[in-house]
């Protein structure tokens, strides 16, 4: 066992899953609240990523492709969260005693939110589609995530 916590994320773009990542996490995080906010600094780098692709789709396509209206490389990429925690660690850089041990590239998430890339917005985790990258699913739950996910049944 390597101790090491899974970081996973998905992207879905008009409903449809467009960017995923379930990985082995390369440093042990000291708590569950440093994994998920070591998740947050992944899916940030990838929502500004995808956020730049769209401005590049945008840019070649000289607006001819309307769907791109209602996702402008310009707003705020909402990344949703279960862990309150991560998000607070996130957004206030005086939550000091919490996270002083935590490693500064971690803290990449803080200026993603100050310059308004990303936004945290908490989801309860049942309602966490990432999370069914990380556990073992019963069918239920299994069921909910490919629905979620808008994918096929096999």
């Amino acid at each position: 066992m390597n101790r090491r916590s899974i970081t996973s994320y998905c992207f879905l773009f008009n409903r449809n899953l467009i960017s995923w990542n379930s990985t082995f996490q390369h440093t042990v995080a000291l708590s569950s609240c440093e994994a998920e906010y070591i998740a947050l600094k992944e899916a940030s780098k990838e929502a500004i990523f995808l956020s730049g692709m769209l401005k590049w789709l945008e840019n070649k396509l000289e607006n001819k492709l309307k769907l791109l209206e209602d996702i402008s490389p310009s707003k705020t990429v909402p990344i949703l969260t279960d862990s309150q925690l991560a998000m607070k660690l996130g957004e206030n850089p005086e939550f000091h005693k919490k996270s002083k041990h935590i490693d500064i590239t971690y803290h990449f998430i803080r200026k993603c939110i100050s310059e308004e890339k990303v936004k945290l917005i908490f989801v309860r985790t049942t309602e966490q589609l990432a999370d069914g990258f990380t556990k073992g699913l019963n069918k239920t739950k299994h069921n909910a995530l490919i629905e979620g996910l808008n994918l096929q049944k096999p």
